[in-house]
């Protein structure tokens, strides 16, 4: 079975990265749902021996199907009130987020779909 790795290097693992990762791999397998999906938890945590191996080809093999996205202006902390920031505004935030943030996750979704597509082109030549 193929699979589908998904990486998350923020330090917060479940914050706007993970939550757009969710939709890019949603995207993904609406492309291709017989694939097998797994999240950086669990390889770490299942199948640990493999990782560096892994990487070795990931280079090569993966990297020349990745996409990227971009989302600014995102929530920094979980409760403002507990810290003191010049730099952020929570209102400014909120009000970007609240804009943005369906517009973020569909492109994150596409964005799997394209992935996948491009994958698909590139091992049928």
């Amino acid at each position: 079975m193929k699979r589908i790795y998904a990486i998350n290097g923020s330090p917060r693992k479940n914050w706007n990265t993970a939550e757009l990762l969710d939709q890019a791999l949603e995207g993904a397998k609406a492309v291709y749902p017989d694939r097998e999906v797994v999240t950086e938890q669990e390889f770490l945590r299942d199948r640990y021996e493999e990782y560096l191996q892994l990487w070795e080809g990931f280079a090569g093999n993966f990297f020349g199907y990745a996409g990227h996205y971009y989302a600014f202006d995102t929530y920094q902390f979980d409760d403002y009130n507990k810290y003191v920031s010049d730099w952020f505004s929570e209102a400014e935030k909120a009000t970007y987020k609240k804009q943005h943030w369906a517009a973020d996750r569909e492109a994150a979704y596409e964005l799997g779909k394209k992935v996948m597509v491009s994958m698909s082109h590139r091992k049928s030549k």
